[in-house]
């Protein structure tokens, strides 16, 4: 059974999947040329991004195909490698929440508690809402996988068992 039936309410679980594998290497490649001009850079971490970024392309390119030819397991990865950005996604969340705060104790640069406070709570409304997103899209995902798994095709549930079909309407 999957997760989900529909993606966005409106779109089959296979199209959600589709849309998510374009839009993530969408942002792969855009984050992969900002590095390239040098936006966004923190000294120690380009590499580490770079690499990164390179494999989320390979990860999403393998989910497109995954989804054009029915291979469950390139779905599978994907949603493997997206939990895994999660978890990462978090603890840097969470490092960079104890830096600032560890920032603001240490030095008097003249940032108000309030400031300090306020970009904090700023910048978890927006790990929240990505985070948010990206579950959203692995539980999408996921649903094709177990579809797939399952023998379901677009509301077509195919047996291959017992070679009996079933047309839902």
């Amino acid at each position: 059974m999957a997760v989900l039936n529909r993606c966005c309410c409106c779109l089959k679980i296979r199209t959600g999947s589709l849309v998510t594998g374009i839009f993530f290497l969408a942002i792969a490649i855009i984050d992969l040329i900002l590095r390239a001009v040098g936006l966004g850079n923190v000294p120690g971490v380009l590499a580490g991004g770079i690499v990164f970024d390179v494999i989320f392309a390979i990860m999403c390119i393998l989910l497109i195909v995954g989804v054009l030819k029915d291979i469950k397991w390139f779905c599978l990865a994907w949603v493997i490698y997206a939990v895994v950005y999660l978890i990462i996604l978090l603890i840097l969340a969470i490092v960079y929440t104890v830096m600032t705060v560890a920032e603001y104790i240490d030095d008097d640069k003249g940032v108000s508690l309030g400031a300090m406070i306020g970009g904090l709570v700023i910048s978890w409304l927006i790990v929240t809402i990505v985070v948010s997103f990206i579950v959203y899209c692995v539980m999408c995902v996921y649903s094709h996988y177990q579809n797939l798994r399952d023998g379901i095709v677009e509301g077509d549930v195919t047996v291959t068992r017992t070679e009996v079909t079933k047309t839902y309407v």
